[in-house]
This record gives structure tokens, sequence and C-alpha cells, in this order.
């Protein structure tokens, strides 16, 4: 029983598992032999036979003007693995093809409600890095505690943060994160001609992420490095006009 487990672990059915043993007891039979001693109905033992023969594990013989199965070497057993290998190898191409279409594929996964898009700011900690657009003035309004610890837990992972903010963050919400991050906060203030918005977006690593603070709260991440890359321009270019100008 332990030996017919390990072969249909190789490859083998449980069936062609019994014949194969049963024949490496005879050495050699012939089908009716085999399905007796097996108990398995002779049909299937001809096509399971046949099977075994294509594998290259057992030979055929005709003696008397009959077929009478033997068996080879068990070392033949590793023609099973070659072949798989042989199949794999022919398969490789095209899955590396596949893996490079889907490789390119950004991932989305969204978050919903203000619980799920605090644990999406909470992903930003992973970086060294993160660039920003949005209003700090409506996130201090929605959850001032929560801000306050992540603008800590910012601080206590180095990571450099370079903004981009309405003038309406400029009295509430840029105070207290430049009190907090000092010299790793980088700011840009935009006029009072640019509206407040709603909304951040935080660009880190491969992620690109884009918040709405108005009811209802939700996010979307965006995991893609060109994209993330594009953003990151995008905002040296808002930076070096906001400069020039």
């Amino acid at each position: 029983m332990p030996l017919t487990v390990d072969l249909v672990k190789f490859g083998l059915t449980p069936n062609e598992a019994k014949i194969y043993l049963s024949l490496l007891e005879f050495g050699h039979a012939s089908p009716p032999q085999i399905a007796k001693a097996t108990g398995i109905a002779r049909t299937n033992t001809y096509n399971i036979l046949t099977r075994l023969k294509q594998l290259e594990i057992i030979d055929v013989q005709i003696k008397n003007g009959k077929k009478v199965y033997i068996m080879l070497e068990p070392s033949t057993l590793n023609r099973i693995l070659e072949k798989k290998k042989n199949q794999l190898d022919s398969l490789l191409p095209d899955l590396k093809t596949l893996f490079k279409k889907s490789s390119n594929k950004p991932i989305v996964k969204f978050f919903e409600g203000l619980e799920m898009v605090k644990s999406l700011y909470q992903e930003v900690l992973e970086t060294d890095e993160l660039y920003a657009i949005g209003s700090t003035k409506k996130m201090m309004e929605i959850d001032e505690k929560f801000f306050i610890h992540f603008e800590r837990q910012v601080k206590d992972q180095g990571i450099v943060v370079h903004e981009i903010i309405p003038s309406s963050s400029k009295e509430q919400g840029y105070p207290q994160s430049k009190a907090i991050l000092k010299g790793l906060l980088e700011s840009i203030h935009l006029g009072k001609e640019y509206p407040d918005t709603n909304s951040d977006i935080l660009v880190w690593n491969d992620n690109i992420a884009i918040i709405n603070l108005k009811e209802p709260i939700f996010g979307t991440k965006i995991s893609h490095a060109g994209l993330a890359d594009t953003f990151r321009t995008l905002f040296r270019v808002i930076s070096d006009s906001h400069y020039m100008a």
C-alpha cells in the first residue's frame, strides 16, 4: 500500500500503480493474469497496460501468439520525470510571455470607509520618500488625533516628505506637520486662486494612492512602477514651476 501511494504521488493513477506493482511481482504476465491479480476489469487493464507501455516503463512481447507484458528496470520511472520536464520546457516560453504581459498590469486595491483609508495611510510608512498633493487641513478636521500620530510615525521612520498643499492648509495642518517633521518636510503652498481640495494623492515606492476625504470616504491604491514614476515627474514639474514663478 505505501508503494502504491508513493507511485501515485510520483504521477501514476491508483490503478496504474496497482498494475505496475503487480507486474513487478510477476516479472511478466498476460493481461488476464494481471486483471485477476489486481481485481481491475480486463478492459481497463488493457488500457492501463497500453499507457504504461507508452510511458516506456514496461514492455510487451508476443508469446505463442499472445501479448505478454514484462517489467523493465524500475529506474525507467525516471522517464516519466524526463517527459514531464520536456513538456514543461516546451511550455515555459509561452508561460514567460504571459508573465511579462501580466507583470506590466497595475494592481488596483480599493479602501472603503475612514478606518480602511487609515490603513492605506499606514502602508506609506514602508517607504523612505513620500510625494503628496492634498489638504492636510481636511485630514485634521476629519481625525486630528490620527493625523498627528501619523506625522509622528513618518518622523520616526525618517521619511522625507515632499508636499503640495492648498493655501487653507497653511493655517491648519501644515504648522503641525512642520513642528513634527522639521527638516524632513518640503512644502509648497498653492496660492488662494487654487480652490481647497477634498482629496489626497500619495506617491511612494511603486504605489499611488488617490484618497477622497469627503463622504463617502474611500481610497484607491494603484501599484505600478511606471505610473508611480510618472506621478513623481508631474510633482517635480509642478514644484519647479512654482519656484520659477
